[in-house]
C-alpha cells in the first residue's frame, strides 16, 4: 500500500502512523522499519492473518503496477510461480529488500527472465508446460546453472543475460522501468538464496517431495540445528 503525502517526511509519516495503529484491534502486530531505501510499515491483520506493507510518498511502486500486470498477461505462469516463491523466500525470511533479500519487484523480474529463457533458449511452450515442472526448472536455473557471478539479468523485449564489464559476486538485474537502474545490487544474501533454490531443486527432484514439505519440513530442520547450537 502506498500513501501520497508530500507535506511530510516518510519516515515521520510512517512514525507517526505506527503511534495511531499502536493499540488498534485489527492488527496483531506492526514494525516501522525506517533503516530501509524507503521506510516501510509492516503489519499483519488479526483476522486474515494478511501481512501488508505501508509505504509514503514512493511512486515508483505505483508506477510499477501497470507494467507488472501487463507482464502477467504475456505470461500466464509469472503470477502463480511469484505467489508460490514468494512463499517459499518468506519462510526462509530471504523475501525482504532491507534484509538483503529478494524483493517482490525483483522477484517478478527474475521469474519473467526464466520465463523468456525457457520459452527462447529451451524452446518451451508455456501452455504444454505444467506449473510443477516450471517451479522446478526455476529452481534448478537459479540454483545451479545461473551465473551470476559473470552475468546480469534483461527483461527488455524477449530478455537477455549480458555479460558484466567485471565479474563479481553481486546480483545484477536491469530494471525494465530504468535500464540505468540495478535493483540486483542489494541482495545482500543472495549466495543463501542459491543455495536455498539448489536444495529445493534437489528435493523436488530426487525425492518427489511436495512443496508443502520443503516450506516446512527444511524449515523445522534449520530452526532444531540453529537451536542445538545455541545450546
Amino acid at each position: 500500500m502506498i500513501m501520497l503525502e508530500r507535506q511530510k517526511d516518510s519516515k515521520a509519516l510512517v512514525k507517526e502512523l505506527s503511534k495511531l495503529l499502536k493499540d488498534d484491534d485489527v492488527i496483531s502486530e506492526q514494525e516501522a522499519v525506517l533503516g530501509a531505501k524507503v521506510p516501510i510499515l509492516k503489519i499483519i491483520e488479526k483476522e486474515t492473518g494478511l501481512p501488508i506493507d505501508i509505504s509514503f510518498n514512493a511512486a515508483d511502486g505505483y508506477k510499477a503496477i501497470e507494467p507488472i500486470k501487463e507482464l502477467m498477461k504475456r505470461y500466464p505462469p509469472l503470477k502463480s510461480l511469484t505467489l508460490v516463491i514468494k512463499a517459499f523466500l518468506r519462510e526462509r525470511r530471504l523475501n525482504e529488500t532491507y534484509t538483503g533479500g529478494i524483493g517482490s519487484f525483483l522477484l517478478v523480474t527474475m521469474i519473467v527472465a526464466f520465463i523468456q529463457f525457457e520459452c527462447k533458449d529451451r524452446k518451451k511452450n508455456l501452455k504444454e508446460t505444467n506449473l510443477g515442472e516450471l517451479l522446478i526448472h526455476f529452481f534448478r536455473f537459479y540454483g545451479s546453472e545461473f551465473n551470476h557471478v559473470m552475468l546480469g539479468i534483461s527483461v527488455v523485449g524477449d530478455g537477455t543475460f549480458y555479460k558484466k564489464k567485471e565479474p563479481d559476486i553481486t546480483l545484477s538485474v536491469e530494471n525494465p522501468m530504468d535500464i540505468d537502474s540495478d535493483v540486483g545490487k542489494q541482495v545482500r544474501h543472495y549466495n543463501d538464496v542459491v543455495k536455498t533454490f539448489q536444495f529445493a531443486s534437489d528435493l523436488l527432484r530426487y525425492t518427489g517431495a511436495s512443496l508443502g514439505g520443503i516450506l516446512h519440513g527444511y524449515r523445522d530442520r534449520r530452526t532444531k540445528k540453529d537451536s542445538a547450537a545455541a545450546v
